[in-house]
C-alpha cells in the first residue's frame, strides 16, 4: 500500500483505507447540521446583496457565501439558495450584481435577508439604486460593486454556485465593511 493510502492516528501508527474504503467513511461520517452551522458561525462574512434583473423584475438577497476565483481574468461566485426569490433571475439572465454592504446598510441586509417581511421589487428603493453593465441592480452608495455575467453553474443538495466573470466594478473605500459574526452584524475593526 502506497503512503498516499495511510491515514496516520494520534498514536503514530497507520492504517491502510483502500480508495472503496475512502469513499464509505465520507458518506457515513457527517457533521451534525446545527454543530455546522454553529461552527460557520464563528467566520467573520463579508455582507453582500446580491440583485439580479430579468425582463423587468428585480430580485435581490442578502448573503456571504462569496468568494474571488480568478483576478485575470476577474472572476468570483456565489452560493445562491434555490428557494431564494433571485435564484431563478440569475438562472434567467445570466448576470447578477454583488453589492459589499457597509455598517450604513445594516437596514438594507435585513430587507434582503426576508427579516422585514418585503418581498420582490419592493425590497429597491429607487433612489438608491442604478445599474452598470449587466442591467443588474447596484446600490449606489455599496462598498464595492462587481457586475457580474455568469459563466458556469454547479447545483448542490440547496444551493447552486455561481461562477461569473466581472465585467465592472465599483469602489466606495471611505466606507465602513459590515461583517456577519456569531450570528450578527458588525463592524470590521482595523489591526
Amino acid at each position: 500500500m502506497s503512503e498516499k493510502n495511510e491515514v496516520a492516528r494520534g498514536d503514530k501508527s497507520a492504517a491502510a483505507v483502500e480508495p472503496d474504503d475512502a469513499v464509505a467513511v465520507e458518506q457515513t461520517i457527517c457533521c451534525p447540521s446545527d454543530d455546522f452551522k454553529a461552527g460557520m458561525r464563528q467566520l467573520p462574512g463579508a455582507v453582500c446583496v446580491v440583485g439580479a434583473a430579468h425582463e423587468g423584475a428585480r430580485r435581490g438577497l442578502t448573503l456571504t457565501a462569496i468568494c474571488s476565483v480568478s483576478i485575470d481574468p476577474p472572476s468570483l461566485l456565489v452560493c445562491v439558495n434555490r428557494n431564494a426569490s433571485a435564484h431563478d433571475l440569475i438562472a434567467l439572465s445570466g448576470c447578477f450584481a454583488v453589492n459589499r454592504l457597509s455598517t450604513e446598510h445594516m437596514a438594507e441586509a435585513r430587507v434582503f435577508s426576508g427579516q422585514c417581511g418585503i418581498d420582490g421589487d419592493l425590497r429597491f428603493a429607487a433612489e438608491r439604486w442604478g445599474v452598470l453593465k449587466t442591467g443588474a441592480p447596484v446600490l449606489n452608495d455599496a462598498v464595492a460593486v462587481f457586475d457580474c455575467q455568469v459563466i458556469d453553474s454547479v447545483a448542490t443538495k440547496t444551493h447552486t454556485v455561481f461562477v461569473a466573470s466581472v465585467l465592472a466594478a465599483r469602489l466606495n473605500p471611505s466606507r465602513e465593511p459590515l461583517i456577519y459574526l456569531r450570528g450578527r452584524y458588525a463592524k470590521a475593526l482595523a489591526a
